[in-house]
């Protein structure tokens, strides 16, 4: 599988130029990763883990006191892809 065309290291790089951003996965890579991973959530959701892992990493170095804690990180990074919406009709 390809990886998200939006860099999982937009979730620092926004920090690092000091620019506000959309934090990712902003909406557009949200949609791109549910499309590529379809059918598969666990794979989706251990690529997630994967990528707070090292945003969490990042931004404990860049700002210790200011980074988001696990709870945040968790919901921004994993929570909207490990619950499954109901269908709509």
């Amino acid at each position: 599988m390809r990886r998200c065309p939006e860099a999982p290291d937009a979730a620092t790089s926004a920090i690092r130029r000091g620019h506000a951003a959309a934090p990712w996965p902003c909406a557009p890579a949200r949609l791109a990763l549910a499309r590529e991973y379809a059918g598969s959530r666990v794979a989706l959701c251990l690529y997630l883990s994967s990528m707070l892992h090292d945003a969490a990493t990042d931004l404990h170095l860049l700002d210790p006191h200011g980074a988001p804690g696990p709870r945040q990180l968790f919901d921004r990074f994993v929570g909207w892809a490990a619950h499954p919406r109901p269908a709509v009709d």
